[in-house]
């Protein structure tokens, strides 16, 4: 039943997009991505709403990791949007499907992350004095992290690695 959950979810945050465009242009990682269509809050709502078909038709064999796993979390694209469409609420349901069912199409550079954030407390390993101050921090057992910290500063990182990626 919390997967038809999940399912249902999807459908209706997708189905609100009426591909505007609007959300294009505050998209962070559209233009890291050298203007790749899928990696805009657009091509998320479209590329979920293919999720949702492709799941409910038959299994999902699309490999949409980068789509998904490409997006900051960032919510400028809610601020935008004329239907109220956010495409990082699309992006998180669709990793949770990922990493609920489809395990084989999970990015590894997800895991990386994961390892940084318990190594460091931090997705980008930084220096020990840039981190030290989070050591009083107790963590207690969850399976959900919220980190609200560096998404600017991944930028250059993010626009790198998709450079690295390609080649």
């Amino acid at each position: 039943m919390k997967f038809e959950k999940i399912l249902n979810d999807l459908k209706n945050e997708s189905s609100k997009c009426i591909s505007c465009g609007f959300c294009d242009s505050v998209c962070p990682t559209y233009k890291s991505s050298g203007y790749d269509m899928a990696k805009t809050a657009r091509g998320r709502a479209q590329t979920g709403l293919n999720v949702f078909r492709e799941i409910t038709l038959n299994d999902l064999s699309l490999n949409v990791s980068d789509t998904f796993y490409s997006c900051l979390d960032c919510h400028v694209c809610l601020q935008v949007c004329p239907t109220g469409v956010d495409a990082g609420k699309i992006s998180d349901i669709v990793k949770a499907i990922i990493s609920e069912k489809y395990k084989k199409l999970q990015k590894p550079e997800v895991n990386l992350i994961i390892e940084n954030i318990k190594k460091y407390k931090s997705p980008v390993p930084l220096k020990k004095v840039s981190y030290e101050w989070l050591g009083h921090i107790k963590y207690g057992r969850s399976d959900t992290l919220l980190y609200t910290g560096l998404m600017y500063q991944l930028m250059p990182y993010t626009e790198n690695m998709e450079r690295m990626r390609k080649n």
